[in-house]
């Protein structure tokens, strides 16, 4: 019934089908026909449907409630199977790595009671301009010198964006002034509503994820919202530029696409992250190994965001005989929002072995901490510095990557976190109908499905007086949305649950078996159409004690013909170690001239290694060896004035400038080459510039010595 009657079809098509369908059924089962209106029938069919099925399953069923299902070939991979044709490469768009940074600016002052009104008649005043395409941009110049200090940055930034588009040099590509003023009405009604006054050179990552996220929202339909995130990765390319941090928006809660892959829905099965954890104890010599395992076991099993568990601190783990992690605000990250503080119990989501080694390993880090505050996933030596992404999240990504084959989805860390999402409230609803799991499938095969995790779940989340009688539950979505820390359900089912049309489906077989309980193998026969004796034969016969049983081998028998031909899936390849996976990585050359660019305009280190999670350490010695090649050549002392870094002006040259950038950056990556090259950027430099002294011989970091040469090599080689 629900594919007739989806909202993209024809509706009135639908129904004439329906009820030619309903016809013929009633006609079949010798029944009287039905006199009253179709739209009674539907009411009816919800009303029994919530009264044998939890009520967000007759909302998803009669398509009030939005949910979306995993693709095929993910399904097919999770069964343990693939069809022929599965590995075809996934049609999720892929995000292409920021532009190198030009000149932007988004460091803009303005009086903090500016009402949000005026910034709502700029935006129209803006509009306006952009119905005359000659001359956009000095037009768009001109609003931003008339209202100089009644802007709020990001209604500046939104204009600059605008205009950055509009520009023939923009590497993107220019566009007309038409689409420009799409672009700018798509975002800025709801990013100006969100963000209001927030200076963007002070949010860091959980911030700008929280703004697009609650800006998202506000869009009506799910084609609109997939224009909206569209437009929204090309605005914060800009910011980047300017010096804000890159993100992934394929990372948020309700991000959605256009094309064939709506929502990035993906599962990870108990047999997968077995492997995975098999993975990195074969690794434990490696000094990372705990930390990996530790990170990605809190995505899967407890539904923590990469910041969250990157952040993650020594007192937000609390043992005792009921341990749970606190997750709340500390002065590196902010949540996204009220609902992300949130109390999540671990005896009962996590396996005791698993438990045990989070336990242990915190009691380790408190001892080294010595009883003192800090990041739970960082050195003992600098307990308040982050652990880069490449050293904790990236090899979690890998693995499973290389676990998964990358089929139908390419993984992504946010994955582990929609498999607890679905196991957990699957397992909540298990708690009240045990019957779900009787026909289960290969995937359900998670920890939290277990008879012991189910009663544990029960207790921890519902608990009653001893002797008390056990009722239904109402509130597992709730409880589900409360754990993922979510504002509202309706983002758990949107964006992170997706075998809602399995469940929906069960719930459907257990009413029909319920009600079809008396009658036998003759009668189903004649409900099937099937003649007198086929009931009696092998292929029924051992089917007649459920009714859904006997339907549903009819329709596979009936079917047969039609049924794709499965193949099980190759054997699983040896997969990659951890001393493959985390190797010293230098900062792209990107990343490298903002941080140095923020800094010399005046933002601390402190506050950079906050924002874009860099050690402190590392961003120091970029910044000293810059300083080292403005010193002046007979003066050790670095000069009173530093040039900021950043490309060529004209077009040309910028092209130039970032493929002699990028070409550098790759040889550096391959440690080898790297003494060579840093001799080549000091006689570069020494020829072209003051002599810097022995730069190829200064004691840098690993990773850092090379790849700023690199970039001073760049900003020299201009001339």
């Amino acid at each position: 019934m629900t594919p007739l009657l989806h909202p993209e079809g024809n509706v009135r098509a639908g129904r004439a089908v329906l009820w030619s369908r309903l016809e013929a059924t009633l006609n079949t089962l010798e029944l009287p026909p039905w006199r009253g209106e179709l739209n009674e029938l539907l009411r009816a069919v919800r009303v029994s449907t919530a009264l044998s099925a939890p009520g967000f399953v007759a909302a998803y069923l009669a398509e009030d409630l939005e949910s979306h299902s995993l693709p095929d070939p993910v399904f097919q991979r999770v069964l343990g199977a693939r069809l022929p044709a599965a590995d075809s490469p996934s049609a999720e768009p892929k995000h292409a790595p920021p532009l190198a940074p030009a000149a932007i600016e988004l460091d803009v002052d303005f009086d903090p009671d500016l009402p949000r009104n005026s910034q709502m008649s700029i935006t129209r005043q803006v509009c306006k301009t952009l119905d005359n395409k000659r001359g956009a941009i000095d037009r768009l110049k001109k609003i931003l010198e008339e209202h100089h200090g009644r802007l709020w940055p990001i209604t500046h930034a939104l204009i600059g964006w605008t205009m950055w588009r509009l520009d023939p040099g923009c590497p993107l590509g220019k566009i007309k002034a038409s689409s420009a003023q799409t672009y700018f009405r798509t975002l800025a009604v709801h990013l100006i509503y969100e963000a209001e006054d927030l200076d963007l050179l002070d949010l860091d990552v959980d911030d700008f994820e929280t703004l697009y996220e609650l800006a998202a929202r506000r869009v009506g339909t799910e084609s609109r919202r997939a224009y909206f995130w569209g437009r929204l990765r090309d605005f914060h390319d800009y910011l980047f530029l300017g010096g804000a941090p890159d993100i992934d928006l394929r990372e948020l809660d309700g991000w959605v696409a256009k094309g064939s892959v709506r929502v990035s829905a993906n599962l990870v099965t108990e047999r997968e992250f077995q492997r995975f954890k098999k993975a990195l104890e074969m690794n434990r010599n490696h000094p990372a190994a705990e930390m990996v395992f530790l990170a990605g076991m809190l995505g899967y099993r407890a539904g923590l965001r990469r910041r969250e568990a990157q952040m993650l601190r020594i007192h937000d783990v609390h043992p005792g005989p009921d341990p749970f992690l606190l997750i709340r605000p500390s002065k590196l990250a902010s949540l996204k929002s009220n609902a992300a503080k949130r109390r999540i119990p671990l005896r009962a989501l996590l396996p005791v072995d698993e438990l045990t080694i989070l336990m242990d390993f915190h009691e380790r880090r408190k001892a080294q901490a010595d009883g003192k505050d800090g990041l739970l996933f960082a050195s003992p030596d600098a307990p308040w510095t982050p652990t880069p992404y490449s050293t904790l999240i990236d090899p979690i990504t890998a693995l499973f990557a290389a676990i998964t084959g990358q089929v139908g989805v390419p993984f992504r860390f946010h994955h582990l976190r929609h498999s607890f999402a679905n196991w957990v409230l699957v397992a909540m609803l298990a708690t009240d109908e045990p019957e779900l799991l009787t026909r289960k499938l290969p995937l359900l095969d998670a920890h939290l499905l277990s008879n012991a995790s189910q009663v544990l779940l029960r207790t921890r989340f519902y608990p009653t007086l001893e002797g008390s009688a056990h009722y239904p539950e109402r509130r597992h979505l709730y409880q589900v949305a409360a754990l993922m820390g979510h504002l509202s359900p309706s983002t758990t089912c949107q964006s992170y649950l997706h075998l809602l049309d399995w469940l929906s489906g069960r719930y459907l077989d257990l009413a029909l078996d319920h009600r079809l309980r008396h009658l036998g193998g003759p009668d189903l026969g004649r409900i099937c159409g099937l003649s007198s004796s086929m009931p009696y034969k092998r292929e029924y016969r051992d089917f007649a004690h459920s009714a859904v049983a006997f339907l549903r081998h009819h329709v596979a028998m009936r079917a047969k013909a039609q049924a794709p031909i499965i193949e099980h899936a190759p054997a699983a390849r040896t997969l990659p170690t951890l001393s493959d996976l985390i190797k010293p990585t230098l900062p792209t050359p990107s990343l490298l001239i903002t941080l140095l660019r923020r800094h010399f305009s005046g933002t601390s280190i402190q506050k950079l290694e906050s924002i874009f999670a860099i050690p402190a350490s590392a961003i120091t010695a970029a910044t000293e060896a810059y300083l080292r090649m403005y010193a002046k050549q007979s003066v050790q002392h670095p000069k009173g004035t530093i040039p900021v870094p950043r490309p060529p002006r004209s077009m040309e040259q910028q092209c130039e400038y970032f493929r002699i950038v990028e070409r550098a950056y790759a040889s550096a990556r391959n440690a080898e080459n790297r003494l060579a090259m840093s001799a080549l950027a000091e006689a570069l430099i020494q020829r072209t510039g003051p002599k810097t002294g022995k730069i190829g011989s200064m004691p840098f970091p690993v990773g850092i010595d090379f790849s700023t040469n690199m970039m001073i090599g760049g900003t020299t080689a201009r001339h």
